[in-house]
């Protein structure tokens, strides 16, 4: 059960906004703040990943303008162009399976496992980015 992300208030819209402002601290993922705030608003398991996934876009269109500036600052692209283009492939037909899977978790009551993969990743970069800083 639950809601449509379409049938959120303004309030709602904001909260799932913050949760993931919030994601920016380390060890933290940004689909799982989000989602979860947005299934503890009642919305159903599918329209809190839509949601989380639509906010995902302005996010990653501003990170891939940032990066084609810094580029264009440094002389362009310093691989082969046919590189990018098969990474860029690989990394969507990746992205989507992932979101598939996902979805099915999310469906499935299963969110738990993805938050169980986050612990010990999130402890894994706090405990790296204190050495790389600690170095």
């Amino acid at each position: 059960g639950g809601r449509d992300y379409r049938e959120m208030s303004y309030r709602e819209s904001l909260l799932v906004g913050l949760a993931q402002a919030a994601a920016i601290l380390p060890g933290l993922s940004r689909s799982c703040c989000t989602i979860t705030t947005g299934m503890r608003l009642e919305l159903s398991p599918r329209a809190s990943a839509t949601f989380s996934f639509l906010m995902a876009i302005p996010v990653i269109a501003g990170a891939c303008t940032l990066e084609l500036v810094q580029m264009a600052r440094t002389g362009g692209v310093t691989m082969p162009i046919g590189h990018l283009v098969v990474g860029v492939a690989v990394s969507f037909v990746v992205g989507l399976g992932s979101l598939g899977l996902l979805v099915r978790w999310l469906e499935r009551g299963r969110f738990s496992v993805f938050a169980w993969w986050c612990i010990p990743m999130g402890m894994a970069v706090l405990i790296w980015q204190a050495v790389i800083a600690g170095g």
